[in-house]
C-alpha cells in the first residue's frame, strides 16, 4: 500500500510539474483520517504518526491540500449527488487483504460510526497541536545543533545535542537521516 501510494504521488507530482500546477487538492475526509489513525496506532507510531494526515503537506515538490479532513464521507458524497458530479471509487477499497479496508469495515460495524470518527478526528487534532509544539521546540534547538552544507553534509554539534531532552535529540537525528537519505518517512 505504501509503495503504491508513493508511486501514485510521484506520478501526480510529475504531471503537475509538467502542467505548472503548484497545488493539488485531494478529497481525504474524516473517515480516512480515522482509518489512518488506527493504522498508525496498530503499527506502534508515536506522536508524529498518530497526528495522522495534515491539512497541508509538501511532497515530491508539490503542495498537497486536504480541505475535507473534518467532513464526513457521506456529506461529500451527498454534495456530489446533489450537484450531479461523478466520482471514481477505487476497486481496491473493497479488498480485505488491506489493513485500511479491515479497519474501515470494523468502524462501519458500529451503529454510531459518525460519532466515533468525529471523536477520533478531535483526538487527532489535539495530538497534532502537541506535535506542532514539539516541532517548534525541535526547530529552535536545531539552530544550535545542526549545520547543513551545500554538499549534503550535516555537521552535528554533539555537546549541544546531548544537552537537550533525549526524545527531542532522537527526533533531530531522525530528521537528519530523512534529509540525507531523501526518505519521506522517518526511520
Amino acid at each position: 500500500e505504501a509503495n503504491a501510494r508513493e508511486a501514485r504521488y510521484r506520478l501526480i507530482s510529475h504531471f503537475c510539474k509538467e502542467n505548472s500546477i503548484k497545488y493539488l487538492c485531494v478529497a481525504h475526509h474524516m473517515e480516512d483520517q480515522a482509518e489512518t489513525f488506527f493504522i498508525r496506532l496498530f503499527r506502534g507510531s508515536g506522536i508524529d504518526g498518530l497526528s495522522s494526515m495534515t491539512k497541508e503537506i509538501d511532497l515530491f515538490d508539490l503542495h498537497i491540500i486536504r480541505p475535507f479532513l473534518n467532513i464526513h464521507k457521506n456529506e461529500l458524497k451527498q454534495f456530489l449527488l446533489d450537484n450531479n458530479i461523478k466520482w471514481v471509487e477505487d476497486s481496491s477499497n473493497s479488498d480485505d487483504k488491506y489493513l485500511r479496508n479491515k479497519i474501515r469495515n470494523f468502524i462501519n460495524t458500529f451503529e454510531n460510526k459518525d460519532e466515533i470518527t468525529q471523536r477520533i478526528s478531535f483526538a487527532v487534532n489535539e495530538i497534532t497541536k502537541c506535535k506542532n509544539y514539539i516541532d517548534e521546540q525541535i526547530k529552535e534547538a536545531e539552530k544550535d545543533i545542526l549545520d547543513f552544507s551545500s554538499f549534503g553534509i550535516c555537521l552535528v554539534h554533539l555537546n549541544n545535542l546531548f544537552a537537550i531532552n533525549q526524545d527531542l535529540s532522537l527526533k533531530i537525528l531522525a530528521k537528519i537521516v530523512m534529509k540525507i537519505s531523501g526518505n519521506i518517512y522517518k526511520p
